[in-house]
């Protein structure tokens, strides 16, 4: 009986190892390449929207902001995943990118929450709403804001469709980064 072995060049420990590493390295430099360009896409603005065809602004800050993009690197598939982890998040991103329109649902109205809050009066108990109203987004401070908020959403947003135009970010952030992420790899073993 004879035995023969053989030990190929690139199934040895040491260079599965490196090959594990350079990926690794490469795949999470091109995730933060990707992220920091689509962050920097995104400008913070108080009210005033994007053109069309035009990366989105974002009226946000903190945990609810656009410009909360986040990467995950799946070493597996060899691949990077770039975009949004909150739900509502995504949502928004969606229409953003692509388009498309969507029925404004009615929001929590409890004190502190954020809602879009209109000029009231108040006669007695009575909370008076002009139809012509325009609203503010501010923080529900009282039972009153409550009410009107109500009031305006009922009258005006609830039950609407609204149409968005596209204002893309994560693709043309992946086309102008996509050179210089290949280049990431380049004499990387």
């Amino acid at each position: 009986m004879i035995k023969i072995s053989t030990k190929f060049f690139l199934d040895q420990p040491e260079i599965t190892d490196r090959v594990d590493k350079m990926n690794r390295r490469g795949l999470t430099s091109a995730g933060s390449l990707l992220r920091r360009g689509v962050r920097q896409s995104i400008r913070r603005t108080k009210m005033k929207a994007s053109l069309p065809d035009d990366p989105p602004k974002t009226h946000g800050h903190g945990k609810y902001s656009l410009k909360d993009a986040y990467y995950n690197v799946d070493i597996d598939k060899l691949s990077v995943i770039t975009g949004y982890e909150k739900s509502h998040l995504c949502e928004i991103q969606n229409l953003h990118e692509y388009g498309g329109s969507q029925t404004i649902k009615r929001p929590a109205f409890r004190k502190g929450t954020r809602v879009l809050i209109p000029t009231y009066k108040m006669k007695g108990n009575f909370v008076i709403v002009n139809n012509s109203a325009t609203a503010k987004p501010r923080i529900i401070k009282s039972k009153y804001d409550v009410i009107a908020a109500r009031i305006f959403y009922k009258r005006r947003l609830e039950n609407k469709r609204f149409a968005y135009s596209p204002r893309p970010s994560l693709n043309p952030a992946i086309e102008k980064n996509a050179e210089q992420a290949v280049e990431l790899w380049k004499d990387a073993l």
